[in-house]
C-alpha cells in the first residue's frame, strides 16, 4: 500500500518498486503453484474401474492435485462426490465392496470421507485423528455377526462419524465376534494414553443396534448426539472417558441377552470425571438406566427419562460430587434414584412415580478411595426439592455419615420413609431435621 504524508502527496519511488518487486513475487508463487512441486496432494477420488492396491489407483500414482477428477454433482458411488466442505476440498466417496481400510490408510489424517447409500459388509476402519466420516441417506454398516468394531480408534483423536441428519441416520448393526466382552462398536480406546481413551470423537445421528456386548464406548471430550442405541447385548453406552456429553439420544433395550462374563448390564454406564449426561430417553433396559460409578467424579445427571428399566432408574455408585437434577424416573425395578457410597452427591428436582423405591442413599463396606484413602461412605449428600409419588422407601438405609440433607420433598401417595435403616413416620422424620419444608400425602382410603 502506497504511504504519503497528507492527501494528494504522490507515491515516492521506493514504495514504486516494492510494489513492482511483490508483483514478481506473486507471479514466481503463482508458477512454483502450477508446476505441482509446492503443493500438497488433496483427497483422490476413485473413479469405477480403478484397481486399489494400498489405496492407490492402478496406475501406481494419485492424480496430479492440479487437475482432479471432477465429481458428477449428486450421485453416488466411486465416481462422484457431495458438495464440497468449508476448505473447497470434496470429500472422498467410500462406496460398498471397497477396501475401506486401505482407502482410508492412503489418505492424510484430518480427510473427510463420504458413506456412499448401500451395505457395507463387514465394516471395520481404524480412522486417522481428525477424519471425518459422514453416511448418504440409506448408508448401512453391517458387522454380518463376525466384525467386532466398526470404527476402532488405535489413538486417533478428533474422529466424527455422523448420518445424514435427523430422519436419515447411519445404521450401525450385528457388530458382534462372540468374545469382546466390555468393547464397543464404536471404540475410541488409546492404550498409551493416561486413561486409555482417545480424545474429541463426535458420534451424531447414528443407529448402533445388535452389538455383541457394548454399543458405544466413551472416550475423552466426546459427543454423542441424536443417536439410537438399541439391543446391543450388555450395555448401550459405556465407558471412563471424561468431559464427555452424551445429550439427546435414545438407549432402550439394551442388555436384554447379556455375554457371558458381562458385569455391567444396562443403558448408560459411565466412570470418568466431569461427563455430562443430559436430555436423553433411557427406557426398557435390562439393568440401570443411568449408572455411575468406579469414583466417577462430578458428573452432570440432567434432563433424562430414565424409565421402565430393570434396576433403577438412575444409580450413582462409588461417585463424587455427581449433579442429579431435573430427571424424570418412572416404573423402574429397585430404585427410581440410588446413591451408593457416594459423597457430595445432589439429589435436585426430580419426579418419581412408580419405582419399586423412590430416593434412597445407603451402601456400606466398599473399601476407601485409592487415590485419598477416604472411607467411601455418603458423606453431604443432598437430597432436595423432589417429587416422590407411590414409589416404595425413601430415606438413608445406613448409619449417618454426616452432612445428609433431605428437604423441600413432597412425597404422595403409597410411600414409607427410612432414617439409618429404620422405618419411621413423617413426623419421625421430621423430628430427625428431615423435610422441614417437605410434605408427606398418603394415599387416599
Amino acid at each position: 500500500m502506497a504511504v504519503s504524508s497528507r492527501a494528494g502527496r504522490r507515491t515516492t519511488p521506493v514504495v514504486v518498486l516494492a510494489a513492482l518487486a511483490l508483483s514478481w513475487l506473486v507471479v514466481l508463487g503463482a508458477a512454483v503453484s502450477l508446476s505441482g512441486a509446492a503443493t500438497p496432494p488433496g483427497p483422490v477420488i476413485f473413479l469405477p474401474g480403478q484397481t486399489l492396491h494400498g489405496g492407490s489407483p492402478a496406475t501406481g500414482g494419485a492424480p496430479s492435485p492440479s487437475a482432479p477428477v471432477a465429481p458428477t454433482p449428486g450421485g453416488t458411488g466411486q465416481g462422484s462426490a457431495p458438495l464440497a466442505d468449508a476448505t473447497n476440498v470434496p470429500p472422498v466417496v467410500l462406496t460398498p465392496g471397497e477396501n475401506v481400510q486401505a482407502i482410508v490408510a492412503s489418505h492424510p489424517p484430518g480427510t473427510s470421507f463420504t458413506l456412499a447409500a448401500g451395505t457395507f459388509e463387514a465394516f471395520s476402519v481404524q480412522p486417522l485423528t481428525g477424519d471425518t466420516f459422514r453416511a448418504q441417506p440409506g448408508t448401512v454398516l453391517d458387522g454380518e455377526g463376525t466384525t467386532a468394531v466398526a470404527f476402532s480408534a488405535a489413538c486417533a483423536n478428533d474422529v466424527t462419524v455422523a448420518g445424514a441428519g435427523i430422519g436419515h441416520p447411519l445404521v450401525i448393526e450385528n457388530y458382534n465376534d462372540g468374545h469382546m466382552v466390555l468393547r464397543g462398536t464404536i471404540d475410541p480406546l488409546c492404550w498409551s494414553a493416561p486413561d486409555g481413551f482417545a480424545s474429541g470423537w463426535t458420534l451424531s445421528d447414528t443407529q448402533i443396534l445388535g452389538s455383541y456386548s457394548r454399543g458405544v464406548t466413551v472416550g475423552d471430550q466426546m459427543t454423542i448426539t441424536h443417536c439410537l442405541v438399541a439391543n446391543n447385548g450388555e450395555l448401550g453406552i459405556g465407558g471412563g472417558g471424561a468431559d464427555a456429553v452424551i445429550l439427546d439420544n435414545t438407549v432402550r433395550q439394551n442388555a436384554m441377552t447379556p455375554p457371558a462374563g458381562g458385569l455391567d448390564p444396562g443403558g448408560i454406564k459411565l466412570t470418568g470425571a466431569g461427563d455430562q449426561i443430559t436430555g436423553n430417553r433411557v427406557v426398557d433396559n435390562a439393568g440401570p438406566g443411568i449408572w455411575t460409578d468406579v469414583d466417577a467424579t462430578d458428573d452432570v445427571i440432567d434432563g433424562n427419562n430414565s424409565s421402565n428399566n430393570a434396576g433403577a432408574g438412575i444409580r450413582v455408585e462409588i461417585s463424587h460430587g455427581t449433579l442429579v437434577e431435573n430427571n424424570t424416573a418412572l416404573h423402574n425395578g429397585a430404585w427410581g434414584i440410588v446413591v451408593l457410597d457416594s459423597d457430595h452427591v445432589k439429589v435436585i428436582g426430580n419426579a418419581l412415580s412408580g419405582d419399586q423405591n423412590g430416593v434412597v442413599l445407603g451402601g456400606g463396606g466398599r473399601g476407601t478411595d485409592p487415590e485419598n484413602g477416604v472411607v467411601r461412605t455418603d458423606l453431604d449428600d443432598h437430597v432436595t426439592s423432589n417429587t416422590i409419588v407411590d414409589s416404595g422407601h425413601s430415606g438413608l438405609g445406613e448409619a449417618d455419615p454426616g452432612g445428609v440433607v433431605f428437604d423441600f420433598n413432597n412425597y404422595t401417595g403409597t410411600n414409607r420413609l427410612v432414617w439409618q435403616g429404620q422405618v419411621v413416620s413423617f413426623s419421625q422424620w421430621q423430628r430427625a431435621g428431615l423435610d422441614a419444608h417437605g410434605s408427606f400425602v398418603p394415599p387416599s382410603s
